[in-house]
Formats: structure tokens, C-alpha cells, sequence
């Protein structure tokens, strides 16, 4: 039993430490491969252990991170659509624009257009 709380306690612990980095490093290139190394684990292991956690999958989760992340700088911030998707780790605003448009339903320019009214 005692062995059991002090598994889910480093579970808890790993998962908490797997959010603070990409909390750190949203805006840069990253991945699970990437974010398992930061936290020393099998990119295999830590994505199931956080979609036990959270009940979908890390690489997931990492993109509706940034997306809402995108959704606060357009909507509160002068920066072009092009700065924006840098900033959340999309280099390609191309890239950036259809990911935004498939997590929000619109493109950035047309949630900003909506937000002004």
C-alpha cells in the first residue's frame, strides 16, 4: 500500500514537472520526444502516464496549450499573425493558421475581426 501512494506521489510529481515545462518552452520547438527527455523518462511511459493524468494524450494537450495561448495574443495584443504563431512554436504561419482554424473554427484574423466587434 505504502508503495502504491509513493508510485502515484512521483506520478503526480512527473506529470506537475512535465507541465512546467512546457509551460517554459510552449514557444519553442518541442514534442514528446523532447519533453520526456527534459523529465528523463521513455517518450512511451510518459505518454501514457499522461493520458492517464489527463485522459488525452500529451501531444494533444501541448497544441491546445498553444492554441489558447494564440487566442490571448490575438485577441489582446497588436502582434501580426505571423509573430503570434512564433511566439506559440509555430515557424510556419501557414502551419500555424490551419492549426488554429482546426482547434478554434476560424482562422486568426477572422477570431480578431469577432473579438473587435
Amino acid at each position: 500500500e505504502e508503495l502504491v501512494s509513493e508510485s502515484i506521489a512521483r506520478e503526480g510529481r512527473i506529470v506537475r514537472d512535465v507541465l512546467q515545462v512546457i509551460e517554459d518552452h510552449y514557444g519553442e520547438n518541442i514534442g514528446l520526444e523532447w519533453i520526456a527527455a527534459q523529465v528523463k523518462l521513455s517518450s512511451g511511459y510518459l505518454s501514457s502516464l499522461f493520458k492517464m493524468e489527463y485522459g488525452q494524450g500529451l501531444t494533444q494537450y501541448l497544441i491546445a496549450y498553444r492554441m489558447e495561448k494564440a487566442k490571448e495574443l490575438v485577441c489582446h495584443t497588436d502582434l501580426r499573425v505571423a509573430e503570434i504563431g512564433q511566439q506559440v512554436g509555430y515557424p510556419s504561419t501557414s502551419y500555424f493558421c490551419q492549426q488554429f482554424k482546426k482547434y478554434h473554427g476560424v482562422t486568426p484574423n477572422r477570431m480578431l475581426e469577432k473579438y473587435q466587434k
